[in-house]
Order: C-alpha cells, then sequence, then structure tokens
C-alpha cells in the first residue's frame, strides 16, 4: 500500500535545509565599490586631510621641502565579485614618504572603509595602522627595514587586529583585513615597507567569511556542491521510501 503523505512528510525536512542553505550560503557577492576616510592620527604636527581625484589622504609633518609633507592615502575600488572566503582587493594605499623634521610624524591614524555591497548596503569597518617613520641618518645598510635610500618607513597593522562582523537574514559575515601586497598574484604581507623621498604604493586586501545561525555556532556556509549534495541525498531517500511503499 503506498502511503505518500508519510513520505512527504520525510522528504520536507531535507528539502527546506537544502533550500535554507541555498538562501544564505550564495558563494559570491557583488562589491558596488568601495571608499576610505582618515581619521583620529596619534602624534603629528601640521595634520591636514585632503581629497586629490579619487583619494583621500592625511598629510603631516614639518616638510624640509616646502609643500611636500609625508602621508598616507586611499583610493577605494570600482565593481567587483567577491567570493566568500578567498581574499579580494578593497582599495589602493599610498605612502607620500617624504623628508620632514624630527618629532613631526604622526605614528597611527584609523581608516574607515565604506563596503557597498549589492546583497546588503553599505557596511562601514574601522582599521587602525601603525606607522614607524624612520630617522633618516647612517647607511641604508644599517636602516631598521630594507632601504635603497636611508632610511625607510613601515606602515603595519597593530598585534591586536580584529576583524568585524555583521548579521544579515541569519548568516554572520566576517570582515577581516588579510594585509599587503604589490600586485594581485603576490605574496600579502603584513606591513607595507616605503623608501625614503618616494611615493609607494600597496594594495590592500581583505577576506570575507560568512556563518549560518542554524542553531549551530561552527556551522559555516556550505558550497554549492554541497547543497546539490542535499537534494540529491533527498532524492535517494525518497525514492528508496516510494519504491518501499510502492511495493507493500
Amino acid at each position: 500500500m503506498f502511503s505518500k503523505p508519510a513520505v512527504n512528510l520525510l522528504l520536507t525536512p531535507v528539502l527546506t535545509s537544502a533550500l535554507a542553505f541555498v538562501g544564505a550560503g550564495a558563494n559570491a557577492i557583488t562589491l558596488n565599490g568601495s571608499s576610505g576616510t582618515w581619521s583620529n592620527p596619534v602624534g603629528g604636527s601640521f595634520i591636514e586631510f585632503q581629497t586629490v581625484g579619487e583619494e583621500n589622504q592625511i598629510r603631516w609633518g614639518d616638510a624640509v621641502i616646502p609643500g611636500q609633507p609625508s602621508g598616507l592615502g586611499f583610493t577605494g575600488v570600482e565593481t567587483t565579485e567577491v567570493e566568500l572566503e578567498n581574499v579580494f582587493q578593497i582599495g589602493t594605499l599610498r605612502h607620500f614618504n617624504n623628508t620632514i623634521f624630527g618629532d613631526t610624524a604622526a605614528s597611527a591614524v584609523d581608516l574607515s572603509i565604506d563596503l557597498d555591497f549589492t546583497e546588503f548596503g553599505v557596511r562601514s569597518f574601522d582599521f587602525s595602522f601603525e606607522i614607524d617613520e624612520t630617522t633618516n641618518q647612517g647607511e641604508a645598510e644599517n636602516c631598521p627595514y630594507p632601504s635603497l635610500t636611508p632610511c625607510s618607513d613601515r606602515i603595519s597593522f597593530p598585534v591586536a587586529f580584529a576583524p568585524q562582523s555583521f548579521d544579515i537574514d541569519d548568516v554572520s559575515y566576517t570582515l577581516s583585513l588579510e594585509g599587503f601586497s604589490s600586485a594581485v598574484d603576490q605574496s600579502i604581507l603584513s606591513d607595507f615597507i616605503s623608501d625614503e623621498s618616494q611615493t609607494s604604493e600597496a594594495l590592500l586586501f581583505g577576506k570575507i567569511t560568512a556563518v549560518a545561525n542554524i542553531g549551530q555556532p561552527d556551522a559555516t556556509v556550505p558550497e554549492p556542491q554541497t547543497i546539490a549534495g542535499l537534494f540529491a541525498v533527498g532524492s535517494i531517500f525518497a525514492s528508496r521510501l516510494l519504491k518501499r511503499d510502492w511495493l507493500k
């Protein structure tokens, strides 16, 4: 005797779970663009905020050459597809490493980054950078960082850097700042070394992970092939039940 209601009751939870994962487990999201704003410099003299073209800048220091202070600039990216769990470019960082008089450099500064996503609008994240502007004396081989001209400076993340998270439709997304690189296909580093009397550029990379809030705190959002597997399991399970009940 074929028992149709029994099959439906057993199959529904499997398909419902799979469909729920489809909604929460999209493997790619669209970043429409990014922008950044500098704030909260620590130390430094003659602090100035300005925008030049697409680049948002903070400048500091009593410049040895008038009109050429040191500073940082951030330029966002345009539309790009972001794969969850993969690093992606957030923007481009530039360091204006000009010669300034001692004790006029900033030692840290905050960068607020706005990421405009198609799926969940604009999300803002605040990060801090440490700045080590070295003295420009002695030989290049005696500088604290690799240098072509005495002496290069370093921009880095604090030791206690923490990712930032937000929840959308029962999914927790976490954005982490991964590091710097000189090119998309190069290694990602935690610091950015900038030669003296140069304007150096580095790409800034981040990563987004997602965890479905379905009563299992450590349950990560499955990949598309996992979702397909859920449907396959459900179909096989249902087929066997139908066959078994039909033969009764």
